[in-house]
């Protein structure tokens, strides 16, 4: 599946010990849009940001289906658990909303 991507990014800088488990946040949070959100969308779009103010807020957000909050919540699925693992070791909050598709944050303090 091919996605429209739309990045609003601003430079930032991070200690390799954040930048690696930011990655893979990213990465994980992506591939669950491809696997899950987009099986009945026409123009399917991915939209990414991130930006410094006090911390780094990342936000990736799609125009999928949406889903359960509860049940994304009470599910124990291995993307999630690795969601909050990488953000516990930013020492950060993750939180995903689900209107006209799905919403994933990410706040955390910069170490630089």
């Amino acid at each position: 599946a091919t996605a429209n991507l739309i990045f609003s990014l601003e430079e930032i800088h991070l200690d390799l010990s954040q930048a690696i488990p930011c990655g893979l946040i990213i990465n994980e949070v992506i591939s669950n849009c491809f696997k899950h959100a987009f099986d009945t969308t026409s123009n399917p779009t991915i939209s990414i940001s991130i930006r410094q103010r006090e911390k780094i807020e990342l936000s990736i957000k799609d125009n999928g289906k949406g889903f359960e909050t509860e049940c994304a919540q009470n599910q124990n699925s291995l993307g999630i658990t690795l969601v909050e693992a990488f953000t516990k070791q930013l020492d950060g909050q993750f939180s995903y909303k689900s209107f006209d598709g799905t919403e994933f944050s990410l706040i955390f303090d910069t170490l630089t």
